[in-house]
């Protein structure tokens, strides 16, 4: 038989379980912002000079050809941007089986970024977790390169 502290610690739990899924926070234990991510946004964090531009990033530093157009060599990255527009690399994945080449490409190039335009809120900068896709085309002749 469950006493009455155990009840209500139980009760306490569960109200501050569902609050959290209300309101679209989330605590992630790989959350380098040491903020509350925000699930719910207004507005999405946004690359400075638009997805254009980060592809642009990309195909002129790759040492493996980058594509605008999907492939089957797609990479995503989720990433955690911070109110600041700071961002680490939270998961790297691809539904294809691909080379540790490919994996290691797309974060070396993902390191090349400046910071991202964060994710808002009701008008105020939030945390938020954010995917990109890096296209890879083997086949296709490097920029400036033999």
């Amino acid at each position: 038989m469950k006493t009455k502290y155990q009840i209500n610690l139980l009760i306490i739990i569960t109200a501050l379980f569902v609050s959290t899924i209300e309101s679209g926070v989330a605590q992630s234990p790989s959350n380098p912002c040491n903020e509350e991510l925000v699930k719910l946004i207004d507005e999405q964090p946004k690359y400075p000079s638009g997805q254009e531009g980060m592809i642009e990033i990309f195909d002129e530093n790759a040492t493996i050809s980058v594509s605008k157009k999907p492939t089957n060599y797609e990479i995503l990255l989720e990433l955690v941007i911070c109110t600041d527009g700071s961002f680490t690399i939270d998961r790297v994945m691809s539904e294809q089986k691909l080379s540790e080449t490919f994996y290691t490409e797309a974060k070396r190039l993902t390191g090349l970024l400046e910071k991202f335009k964060p994710a808002m809120k009701d008008g105020i900068a939030v945390a938020n977790k954010h995917w990109i896709q890096i296209n890879f085309d083997p086949k296709k002749k490097l920029k400036n390169r033999n």
